[in-house]
């Protein structure tokens, strides 16, 4: 069976397996998804890196370090625009792009609206910490 957006190359008894989509520079989509499930072949870390499936590709003690560190980061912003943003993120990946507009657009001008906004841009401009004064788990507009 022949796969357009993959490439089999077998040297010395060892198959090769290379993303061919050069005309979008290799970008992931649904029928690279699957042709892969449809393989079984294992990804990488890097490869799963360079096609954008994952953040970072890693050494084994490197990943619970740096996972720490990129939890720190995401616990500095407003904890309410974080879990909107989760929300909408996960909601994105089944939803098409004009309905997830839909209901984004009034949630980013809610967002703007509340005082975690204003403390945003004023701890940026003041140059310290912010102090969040909104909470997820009570503050959360209905989506």
């Amino acid at each position: 069976m022949r796969y357009p957006t993959l490439l089999l190359d077998i040297r010395d008894q060892i198959a090769v397996i290379t993303l061919n989509r050069p005309d979008r520079l290799n970008a992931w989509n649904d029928q690279m998804a699957g042709d892969l499930m449809l393989t079984g072949r294992m990804i990488s870390g890097r490869e799963l890196a360079a096609l954008g499936l994952a953040s970072a590709a890693l050494p084994a003690d490197r990943v619970l370090p740096e996972a720490i560190a990129r939890a720190r980061e995401i616990l500095k912003a407003a904890p309410v625009s974080v879990a909107m943003s989760k929300r909408l993120l996960w909601e994105g990946l089944t939803t098409p792009v004009e309905t997830m507009l839909r209901r984004e657009i009034p949630l980013f001008f809610h967002a703007a609206e509340q005082p975690d906004a204003v403390e945003g841009f004023t701890s940026f401009l003041e140059k310290r910490d912010p102090a969040w004064k909104l909470k997820a788990s009570k503050d959360m507009p209905d989506m």
